[in-house]
């Protein structure tokens, strides 16, 4: 028993042949699987599992297989009739994004904290106690705050008008379409951007930000 093999093919049929006699039976058997035994009880044992082995493979192919065709049919269920249209609202509000930052400067937390002169090691806070004073406003890119450079003064401070802008802009306005609007020309403005009319102290500007529209999804 000690120097018998035991072969069992896919077919299920299975045999014990001396060592010397293996290499010669599998050159006529196909997809045979060799195992070697040391005792009887083993034998008896393995000889059981061997048997189920083909069985339990296709199960495995068949289990595979189906999750195949579930997650093929996760993807048909998957498509919604409005995700053409929603995905070229994307790609439309990634290009405004994009060209928004192409066309306007934008300063980190630690440039606004620089360019009005504070000195001290927190470059993030003087930004952040503007943005949440609702004194100047951002947009996130990246995982991180940028903020428009046009909201600030020569000395680095947000625009004095501006507060009072931002506070009557619809609340429902995303800090995309906030940004977007304060450089969209505005007919109640006589078809000038609203942060060239900050710029120039007119109170107009506040009454043109209550009725602030339709906007790019941003």
């Amino acid at each position: 028993m000690k120097e018998n093999i035991h072969v069992i093919q896919a077919d299920g049929k299975d045999s014990s042949l001396p060592r010397s006699d293996v290499l010669q039976a599998l050159g006529h058997m196909r997809n045979a699987l060799v195992v070697t035994f040391t005792s009887a009880s083993d034998l008896t044992v393995g000889r059981g599992v061997l048997r189920n082995l083909p069985r339990l493979l296709e199960e495995k192919r068949a289990a595979r297989q189906q999750e195949r065709i579930e997650k093929m049919m996760e993807g048909l269920l998957d498509l919604d009739p409005f995700d053409q249209a929603e995905t070229r609202i994307d790609a439309d509000n990634a290009a405004l994004r994009t060209r928004f930052l192409e066309d306007f400067k934008t300063l980190t937390s630690a440039e606004v904290h620089a360019n009005v002169g504070h000195k001290g090691r927190n470059t993030a806070q003087t930004a952040a106690t503007w943005k949440r004073a609702g004194r100047i406003c951002s947009v996130t890119y990246g995982g991180r705050d940028l903020f428009p450079a046009f909201q600030f003064d020569s000395g680095g401070q947000p625009l004095p008008l501006l507060k009072d802008v931002l506070a009557a802009l619809p609340g429902t306005l995303t800090s995309w379409q906030r940004a977007f609007w304060l450089v969209a020309r505005d007919f109640h403005l006589d078809g000038k951007r609203p942060i060239d009319c900050i710029r120039e102290g007119d109170p107009g500007v506040i009454e043109a930000a209550r009725h602030a529209g339709a906007l790019p999804v941003g």
